[in-house]
């Protein structure tokens, strides 16, 4: 008998991302430092990833909506196609269990790319829908690493390293004015 696929399932089921080039991040906007957060913003500096940061208050009226607005906008970087991960860090916040919302848990389940989130207490509908759940910063720390080293092992140096050295030796192209005149006025 073929498996059925629930919607409540599609992120689990969703493939390891193989890059991490664009990620979307959902941070608190509590001005409170936040380990992935400040973890990710050091490697977009260091051009290692680029970030999209995306704050809101989790503790507002309100939230349900601008985590919609959010998702709305993680959306649009997926159909641009610049979009490897989605990560909710959702900070120490308690009304972050108003995620119970039947169009946001839906909305979670069925988003194309891998949303990771760090659990909050007590847990969330988030934490059971998301790709993967991390009990702590550095956990989920971990497993963005392990993408970057897979996307290591994985690049073609021979060829990378080829089409260096091909570029340091072209030839300059010359700028020359064209003898004619224009083709039309």
């Amino acid at each position: 008998m073929p498996k059925v696929h629930k919607v409540w399932d599609r992120q689990h089921e969703l493939p390891m991302p193989r890059r991490l080039r664009r990620v979307f991040l959902i941070e608190p906007d509590d001005g409170a430092p936040h380990a992935i957060a400040d973890g990710l913003a050091r490697w977009h500096e260091l051009g290692m990833i680029a970030l999209i940061r995306h704050p809101l208050s989790f503790e507002e009226p309100g939230s349900v909506a601008a985590l919609h607005r959010a998702f709305d906008a993680a959306q649009d970087q997926y159909d641009w196609g610049t979009l490897d991960a989605v990560i909710v860090e959702p900070g120490t916040g308690f009304a972050f269990r108003s995620l119970s919302d039947a169009g946001l848990a839906e909305r979670l389940c069925t988003f194309p790319v891998p949303i990771l989130t760090r659990r909050t207490r007590p847990v969330t509908l988030l934490d059971g829908l998301a790709f993967r759940s991390f009990d702590t910063a550095p956990e989920l720390a971990a497993l963005l690493i392990e993408i970057l080293h897979r996307e290591l092992r994985e690049a073609n140096w021979p060829r990378l390293e080829a089409i260096a050295r091909e570029l340091e030796a072209a030839p300059a192209v010359e700028d020359r004015p064209a003898e004619e005149g224009a083709l039309f006025d």
